[in-house]
């Protein structure tokens, strides 16, 4: 698992590239994210891009729920764009878009938080 940032418009957007986010990365979540909290500046928006991870276990979740304490500490703000699975299956289960907005594509999500879109409970696209 890598993490590529790129700039764009006021948001930060992280691209996770690997195609699993699981057990076996944990020991890379906090240096992947580490990575994040050290490119991303308080009062901007993180655009975490999981369009090109087609699987995750519940770990991979509970690395983004930190992920999120920690942004918001900054403070910052969080969207996710995410692959369409993940967006159905674990995302719904474990309720995340009551946490967090999540977006079908990274330039839906750039828009909205633009925008001053939804980046919290609810904001689901």
């Amino acid at each position: 698992m890598r993490i590529a940032f790129a700039e764009c418009g006021s948001c930060l957007v992280a691209s996770l590239e690997g195609e699993t986010f699981t057990h076996a990365d944990a020991k890379d979540y906090g240096a992947l994210f580490e990575q994040v909290l050290q490119t991303l500046r308080p009062g901007r928006t993180l655009v975490l891009d999981l369009s090109r991870v087609d699987y995750m276990r519940s770990s991979g979740l509970g690395a983004i729920l930190h992920l999120l304490d920690q942004v918001k500490a900054l403070p910052a703000r969080l969207v996710i764009a995410s692959h369409p699975t993940l967006s159905k299956n674990l995302f719904s289960i474990a309720e995340l878009p009551r946490l967090v907005a999540l977006y079908p594509s990274v330039e839906e999500a750039v828009r909205a938080a633009s925008a001053g879109g939804p980046a919290e409970a609810g904001g689901t696209a």
